[in-house]
């Protein structure tokens, strides 16, 4: 009266070659999202870094023309060099120019931390996502694999767990005992 059948899985619209297509192309999109992002960054390093370079650089040709003004010229600088006294504004524009250059090196150093930081965070996000990619990879994989073992009757119609006691017995046989190393003796 009643015939039994088997039932047979709904079929879906991909196969496992384009879900798996599917899911690299996701990675792959992700990825150029963010080398774009690390080539903005590394773009906007390089030009806050020239910008900060020129500055310095027009500061110093300031600085150092203010520098020159102070020294007197002429009969003037004859006689202060006479007093001792141009001695005494030369040391003071060589300190004033080393403390500048430190200042300098001081503000270069702050914003190269300041990017070495932001790159470091950049950096972080870009391997949370990468590790995020192929996770989702390996679950695609898993799912396509678990879905395609619906589709197929299982060959081995031992119970799971005997299947698996056996595996374990094989992986003991296959293990190794550990090897005793011979020391060499030099004996004259």
């Amino acid at each position: 009266m009643f015939e039994i059948t088997q039932q047979q899985p709904a079929k879906t619209p991909f196969s496992e070659a384009e879900v798996l297509n599917l899911g690299e192309k996701d990675a792959a999109r992700r990825t150029l999202q963010i080398a774009f992002r690390k080539a903005e960054i590394i773009g906007r390093h390089q030009e806050e870094r020239l910008k900060l370079t020129q500055a310095h650089e027009r500061r110093w040709q300031a600085e150092t023309r203010k520098r020159v003004e102070r020294l007197p010229k002429g009969f003037s600088g004859i006689w202060h060099r006479l007093t001792g006294h141009y001695a005494e504004v030369r040391a003071q524009n060589e300190r004033e120019a080393l403390e500048a250059l430190r200042r300098d090196r001081a503000e270069k150093d702050a914003l190269i931390i300041k990017q070495i930081e932001e790159r470091q965070a950049i950096q972080h996000d870009i391997r949370a996502q990468r590790e995020a990619a192929q996770q989702e990879l390996l679950r695609l994989r898993e799912d396509v694999a678990h879905y395609m073992s619906l589709d197929r009757p299982e060959r081995d119609h031992t119970p799971k767990r005997e299947r698996e006691a056996k595996h374990e017995e094989e992986a003991k046989k296959r293990e190794r005992a550990p090897r005793m190393r011979r020391r060499r003796r030099f004996e004259p």
